[in-house]
């Protein structure tokens, strides 16, 4: 039997839209959640928000990556070491 957990109305909007891609990023969540019938307009730092308070109730898991940031290298600045 699974664990029990105790979830908002949001946060259940929130995991049927992840059901429905079965994986994705807090942008493709949100993406589906806009689109489904009564989707409201949110913003993407809310749905980062409510996906990692499901994370922390272990209603969801997340899955991270490396090379998701990326940063422009700094054209005034040499690393190749030495003076």
């Amino acid at each position: 039997m699974g664990v029990k957990v105790r979830v908002s109305r949001l946060e259940l909007r929130i995991l049927d839209a992840l059901w429905v891609i079965g994986r994705g990023s807090a942008r493709q969540v949100l993406e589906e959640f806009e689109a489904r019938p009564g989707g409201q307009n949110l913003a993407y730092t809310t749905v980062q928000t409510i996906l990692t308070r499901l994370e922390r109730k272990s209603a969801v898991r997340r899955l991270r990556k490396v090379g998701t940031h990326r940063w422009p290298r700094h054209e005034g600045c040499d690393f190749r070491g030495g003076p």
